[in-house]
């Protein structure tokens, strides 16, 4: 027996768990004694829909498939692996730190692209009536009491991103690093290639990192193939 779990595509646009709608479709074998003594062996296809906990609709169909259409691809790992191992998981941290740090360039760049404004000298009493908008006045006297020597000024700090080509070069080892763990050459690497063999030298980790997976996958989708094409009959 086969279960798949799915959500139902219109639950991104309702607010309340309750009115969610989910499906779970199973697949599974029925057998029949025919004339000869012998079971006949056909696939049961079940689609049940779920609506706050409850099951609200049930459709079984007989698909007359002798197989269930469902294979396991077992994407390497060792001979005492059950599920393989993933691709991504040695990328997963990476990715968070690439991404964190983007966003964290993006609030900087956000937050200092328009400067500060300093009052020296000002009486407080303007500086808490400014008002921020492009192309307009401020006015502000002079503290009281400060003598003639002392003038109220305003001057404005622009802020500079001097830490930009460190950042930048933060994200080029992060590129670096996934490409690496993926053996996938950097598209910068391409620009300078004097020939073909060179190329190929090139993918040759990637090849042979392709290769080893085609072992894995070729059973499996050899024998997709060959359903969909005894199944076209039905």
């Amino acid at each position: 027996e086969v279960k798949f779990f799915e959500e139902d595509e219109k639950n991104a646009y309702k607010k309340e768990d309750t009115q969610k709608i989910y499906y779970l479709h199973i697949y599974n074998y029925e057998y029949t004694k025919a004339n000869d003594g012998f079971f006949d062996r056909t696939v049961i296809y079940t689609k049940e829909t779920y609506k706050n906990g409850k099951k609200i609709a049930s459709e079984k169909i007989d698909t007359e498939f002798d197989t269930i259409p469902v294979w396991i691809i077992k994407n390497g790992g060792t001979l005492n692996s059950i599920f393989g191992e993933s691709d991504l998981e040695d990328l997963k941290d990476i990715q968070i730190d690439y991404n964190k740090t983007v966003s964290d360039m993006k609030d900087a760049l956000r937050l200092q692209m328009f400067g500060s404004l300093v009052a020296i000298d000002a009486d407080p009493n303007d500086v808490s009536n400014f008002k921020i908008s492009p192309g307009g006045i401020i006015a502000a006297a002079s503290i009281e009491n400060m003598g003639d020597s002392k003038q109220a000024k305003i001057d404005k700090i622009e802020y500079n991103m001097s830490n930009a080509d460190a950042v930048e070069k933060h994200l080029e080892r992060c590129l670096d690093d996934m490409n690496f763990i993926l053996d996938s050459p950097r598209l910068s690497d391409l620009t300078s290639i004097p020939s073909a063999k060179a190329l190929n030298f090139l993918y040759n980790d990637l090849i042979a990192r392709c290769n080893n997976k085609l072992n894995d996958w070729y059973g499996p989708l050899k024998e997709m193939l060959i359903f969909i094409i005894n199944s076209a009959q039905y």
